[in-house]
Order: structure tokens, then C-alpha cells, then sequence
């Protein structure tokens, strides 16, 4: 009889010991669920960052391109104005020999 109620002493102390560590193990699973909560925030804040990033690096890019088209453009016109003058120069060479002959 006397041995039982030790046992069953001891059989309790254990049962509220793992009850306190259930709660224990209970607590971490949550401050870890909450930790993975955050993580998964945080991964979807730089993804979202990153696309805005690349974002802009595409627009930068094209408007680059446009840059250097407009001035490839304006290279070109350049070269017309300067055949143009050419052309002028020497149709003005032209009248001014016919003068002095």
C-alpha cells in the first residue's frame, strides 16, 4: 500500500513535469510558427523589391536604347546638314569662278 502511493507520488511529479514541458515545446512551436510568419514576409517584401528593381533596370535600359537611337539619329542629320553645305560650297565655288572668267 505504502509503495503504491510513492509510485504513484512519483508517477504524478513526472506528469506535471511533462505537462510543463508540453507547454514548454508548445510555446517554442509558436514562437517558431511566428518566426516562420515573418521570415515568409520578409521573403515576399525583397521579392517584391527585387521585381521593382529589375523593373527599373529594364525601363533605364530602353530609354538608353532610345537615347542612342536618337542620337545615331541626329548623327545622321548631322552628316546630311554637312553634305548639304558641302554641296552649297561648291556650287557657290562654281558661280564665283563663272564670275571671274
Amino acid at each position: 500500500g505504502k509503495g503504491f502511493a510513492v509510485v504513484a507520488g512519483e508517477v504524478k511529479n513526472l506528469a506535471d513535469q511533462i505537462k510543463e514541458l508540453t507547454g514548454i515545446v508548445d510555446s517554442a512551436i509558436d514562437n517558431v510558427g511566428h518566426g516562420t510568419e515573418k521570415m515568409y514576409q520578409s521573403i515576399n517584401a525583397s521579392d517584391e523589391a527585387v521585381s521593382q528593381s529589375i523593373g527599373n533596370v529594364d525601363k533605364t535600359y530602353h530609354m538608353f536604347d532610345e537615347i542612342i537611337s536618337a542620337a545615331d539619329g541626329a548623327e545622321t542629320v548631322q552628316e546630311q546638314i554637312t553634305d548639304v553645305i558641302s554641296q552649297s560650297q561648291r556650287h557657290l565655288d562654281g558661280v564665283r569662278q563663272s564670275f571671274t572668267e
